[in-house]
């Protein structure tokens, strides 16, 4: 019965991925256009900073980050966690592929001298190295970013990561891991076939990719172990904003550091 509500709500989702916008800068301008507020009861489906989260991923940073260097914070959406970080590290960069997420975290840290954002993707060949030479070695933060890149995409990223991160740097990333695939996951976030969450609706709508599992294994093919030594795994929660408010969902997360 379960399976064949996830399959009833699958019509819907195509409508809105054939409506969506094509290219993935422009998808996710498109999306960041439509946002009117962030924040637990705002627009953003991954802005849900609960007082429990924002404690669990200060902990992380304080445990394993070195306070020496600067702080990454890659896919930074409109800031939120940058804004966190940055009230114990500095400086910190944030840097997302939208030029509209990027304006609108701008907005939110003005004023605030030792923290800035920028256009950057981290795929991109080359974008680790070009941001290491600028900042030299840094510790980086992904919350909900390598769920939604397919394979090619992960391994491109995490490359980047290990030229951001040198030497000296930590990765910490979370990212959710409800197994069971993309229809068990809108199901996690209350999609059902007689209701919809406007913060889901507002993704698929912009044509944002569905997020994929990422736990253990999908971990070792984008970081593998002759290039990366894992200090830690562990299971966690993510709080996401839906109808009524914050809910929790279950994420994967890892620290790492690049091998030498």
């Amino acid at each position: 019965m379960a399976a064949l509500r996830r399959f009833l709500v699958l019509p819907r989702v195509i409508w809105y991925a054939a409506r969506a916008p094509r290219g993935r800068d422009r998808v996710w301008d498109t999306y960041w256009r439509d946002i009117g507020g962030g924040g637990a009861d705002g627009d953003v489906l991954w802005d849900g900073a609960t007082d429990r989260g924002t404690r669990w991923c200060l902990d992380q940073a304080l445990r394993h980050f070195d306070p020496a260097l600067p702080v990454v914070d890659v896919a930074c959406g409109n800031g939120t966690q940058a804004l966190l970080l940055a009230d114990r590290f500095a400086p910190v960069v944030g840097v997302d592929v939208s030029g509209e997420a990027v304006a609108r975290a701008r907005q939110r840290a003005a004023g605030r001298s030792r923290l800035s954002f920028r256009v950057a993707d981290i795929t991109r060949p080359g974008a680790g190295r070009d941001l290491a030479a600028e900042l030299g070695p840094a510790n980086v933060h992904i919350r909900g970013l390598l769920h939604i890149l397919d394979e090619r995409q992960r391994r491109a990223a995490a490359g980047n990561l290990a030229d951001l991160a040198g030497e000296r740097g930590v990765v910490l990333l979370v990212e959710t891991a409800g197994a069971g695939g993309a229809l068990r996951y809108l199901e996690q976030l209350g999609v059902r076939l007689t209701a919809f969450p406007q913060t889901v609706a507002r993704c698929l709508r912009a044509g944002l990719p569905i997020p994929r599992d990422f736990g253990e294994r999908e971990l070792a093919r984008a970081f593998p172990a002759d290039r990366w030594q894992v200090l830690t795994t562990g299971t966690t929660d993510l709080d996401v904003v839906v109808t009524g408010g914050p809910t929790a969902v279950p994420a994967f997360y890892a620290v790492l550091k690049r091998r030498t």
